[in-house]
């Protein structure tokens, strides 16, 4: 029974990552609170780029929903 529930928990469950770029590397972060996601990113020293991903309900899978460059790194 438990496996159950967690197999439908887990199919309509929204996932979402961040991907952070800030010097050269890529740093992950992983979530449910957005606004807590983009507040990190943004604290971030040397902060390039980031993009916010979504995977979504029913096994959808992942996809762009939000992104920011810093101007001048094109």
């Amino acid at each position: 029974m438990m496996k159950l529930k967690k197999f439908i928990r887990k199919m309509f469950s929204t996932d979402y990552r961040m991907a952070v770029e800030a010097k050269g590397k890529i740093i992950n972060i992983y979530g449910f609170n957005t606004k807590q996601m983009k507040g990190i990113a943004n604290r971030t020293p040397n902060l390039s780029r980031w993009a916010l991903y979504k995977t979504g309900p029913l096994f959808l899978p992942e996809r762009e929903i939000d992104s920011y460059v810093k101007e001048g790194n094109q």
